[in-house]
């Protein structure tokens, strides 16, 4: 027996051993990273911009990986039970880190505690907007017609639970009417709807939809914040219009699967604090609508029990409804 004890304990710290030897030497081969949502949106531009600077600051390919459907919670499971080696990450929102799962209630496959943080690494306003060849050329000439017409303008987002889904139903209970309220897999294609005059506005990250503004394909009609956009001095804030209750913002942030190696994890967020904190990283991101907010694990973390616990209370509040 005690021949037996010996073996195991001394299987155990070469296990150990071998684990911190190859977790030293990270990253050795290619970075899966699942993106949640369709290529195009907030998260998968955010994604792409931010794994271009890291596989040239750690020497490795990161592998963008598209995961989409339930508002985040298929990708974000892919990650959560992925092997905690560092080789699989998520660049997402607060839909597959944490909202998700907490509206799928006890169905939900996975928790934040399955996640374990890399870091922040912006903050994204969201966008009211409409086609170009809408009839809506104010946020008032939009908010009177929906009041007139309730029930008939349909408004999309990236997906059950989201921020933006949030955010549509915020702005409905703020001019008392109702919607049509299309949910997407991520905001890309509920964009290329809105192009294609399928849909009557979405609620959108600046990220995903600043382009086709600037192109002259869409027309913002309002920002869903406190703070206007350099880069849409005219689109007027919801603060501004006297619209109540209507503020929220996204976030894009990196996590792994719960386990994995802390020095890992350490060297991810270097990592990632060394990019975000670049001058030229910073220039080319606000260009594209998002806002460097770069925090370390354990303030991302603590983050993301507050904004877990706001969306708890959004459930028990019934704004947002247990699918």
């Amino acid at each position: 027996m005690k021949i037996i004890k010996y073996l195991l304990m001394t299987a155990s710290m070469t296990l150990a051993m071998y684990a911190h030897a190859s977790s030293d030497s990270y990253p050795e081969h290619p970075i899966r990273t699942i993106v949640p949502f369709a290529p195009g949106g907030n998260a998968d531009v955010t994604a792409r911009l931010v794994t271009d600077a890291l596989s040239k600051k750690l020497g490795q390919p990161f592998v963008i990986e598209n995961k989409s459907g339930a508002g985040g919670l298929v990708g974000g499971t892919a990650v959560a039970r992925a092997k905690p080696d560092g080789y699989t990450i998520m660049s997402g929102t607060g839909g597959p880190i944490f909202a998700s799962a907490v509206v799928a209630g006890t169905r939900a496959p996975y928790t934040l505690r399955d996640l374990a943080p890399i870091g922040r690494i912006s903050t994204v306003p969201l966008l009211l907007v409409v086609n170009s060849k809408s009839p809506y050329s104010t946020f008032d000439q939009f908010a009177a017609s929906s009041k007139k017409r309730s029930g008939k303008l349909s408004v999309g987002h990236a997906g059950h639970a989201t921020t933006n889904h949030v955010s549509v139903l915020q702005l409905q209970k703020a001019l008392k009417t109702t919607f049509i309220v299309t949910p997407y897999k991520g905001s890309s294609p509920a964009i290329q709807d809105l192009i294609g005059n399928q849909i009557d506005a979405v609620s959108a990250e600046a990220t995903a939809c600043l382009q086709y503004v600037k192109s002259g394909q869409l027309r913002a009609l309002a920002i869903i914040g406190s703070k206007r956009l350099p880069s849409l001095p005219n689109v007027p804030t919801m603060s501004e219009l006297k619209i109540q209750g209507v503020n929220v913002t996204t976030f894009a942030g990196m996590m792994a699967p719960a386990h994995t190696p802390q020095n890992v994890i350490n060297q991810l967020s270097q990592a990632l604090s060394e990019v975000l904190h670049d001058a030229d990283f910073i220039d080319h991101l606000e260009r594209l609508g998002g806002v460097p907010a770069y925090l370390p694990p354990v303030k991302f973390s603590a983050f993301l029990v507050g904004e877990k616990n706001k969306y708890t209370r959004l459930v028990e509040e019934g704004l947002i409804e247990v699918k």
